[in-house]
């Protein structure tokens, strides 16, 4: 996905398309439903997402597949290839810039109690299966984190 898909996708992973496309193929019209959202929007996405390659359309049906390669990256957080997480990270950098730039000029640094909500969420998603043991789904949504915990859990 390039950068200008990442933050789309932030909106369709708390949508719950893919997780929707995962559980079970359908048409615009049953994800919309599904979904709750407008159904022009669950057309427009599912259109752009087969012209992409993302989902498998059926013409003679309407009907839109969600591919196993395709479920495991983008709406199975067991996976250890599951992206939200990554895209949730870059959404809270973005948010972070300010930030950034001004402990950059002043040499000041930026504390990871300082980051965005969406920098901490995101990292306990994407990084989920590498700190915790396997079948062990993270926690999502808790908001800022305790700085040293990481530091407590890790020994350092």
């Amino acid at each position: 996905m390039t950068d200008l898909q990442q933050a789309p996708a932030i909106d369709v992973d708390k949508l719950g398309q893919y997780t929707t496309m995962a559980a079970r193929p359908g048409t615009p019209s049953r994800l919309a439903e599904a979904t709750s959202t407008g159904e022009p929007y669950a057309h427009e996405w599912l259109a752009a997402q087969a012209a992409g390659g993302y989902v498998d359309h059926e013409a003679n049906t309407g009907q839109c597949t969600l591919p196993p390669e395709q479920a495991a990256v983008l709406s199975d957080p067991t996976s250890p290839a599951y992206l939200p997480g990554f895209f949730q990270i870059a959404l809270g950098t973005v948010h972070d810039i300010d930030g950034v730039l001004k402990a950059a000029r002043n040499q000041s640094g930026l504390g990871w109690h300082e980051h965005h909500t969406e920098v901490h969420d995101g990292c306990e998603r994407f990084f989920h299966h590498v700190q915790r043991p396997p079948g062990q789904r993270a926690a999502t949504g808790t908001g800022r984190r305790d700085p040293q915990a990481r530091t407590r859990r890790f020994g350092r």
